[in-house]
């Protein structure tokens, strides 16, 4: 493998999101996404797509380790590898459903359950399969947005667990309030 140094977008580690943003043609989540979605990159419905959201990590050391993946998000995610003297490609695109198979028989990060967060580890096949220079970004991200979707039952089952979550929560604060 080569050498490579940093891409067209990625120049320093401040702004990469944005950079990532305007390179991709998306846009910032709004305060209401907060919770539901990432906080990184909103592709809004056009034509080709309706709208969904995109998780950006970034990764400079050999071992492409992610943390506190939430899969019940059932996003796109984007490894960013630029800079990463390890690999020949700029980005690594990661579909929900594999994201959600990286989970399986994992303990959880922060939590009891995978499924809550993990921390998902890319082997170096993976980043071969799924890695992609710059100019492919945009169409790997659609590929693997549709690639997620193709999984209907796996959506289902990672956005009704987040609500689960999301409302198990509550009780558990609703619960706590009334003991103190």
């Amino acid at each position: 493998m080569t050498t490579r140094k940093n891409s067209s977008i990625k120049l320093e580690s401040i702004g990469v999101e944005q950079r990532l943003r305007d390179f991709l043609g998306a846009d910032k989540p709004l305060p209401e996404h907060k919770g539901k979605h990432t906080d990184d990159l909103w592709f809004k419905s056009n034509e080709q797509y309706p709208e969904f959201w995109v998780e950006h990590k970034d990764v400079t050391a050999e071992k492409v380790g992610l943390n506190q993946v939430h899969c019940t998000r059932y996003e796109v995610m984007i490894v960013d590898l630029t800079g990463n003297e390890y690999y020949d490609y700029d980005y690594v695109v990661l579909d929900p459903a594999f994201i959600l198979s990286k989970v399986l028989n994992k303990k959880g990060q922060h939590s009891h359950s995978a499924i809550e967060c993990a921390q998902v580890n890319v082997t170096p096949s993976e980043v071969e399969k799924y890695g992609c220079k710059e100019e492919e970004l945009f169409d790997k991200v659609i590929a693997a947005y549709k690639r997620g979707e193709e999984k209907k039952e796996l959506k289902e089952f990672a956005l009704r667990k987040g609500q689960e979550i999301i409302e198990r929560a509550k009780q558990d604060m609703k619960e706590l309030e009334e003991l103190l």
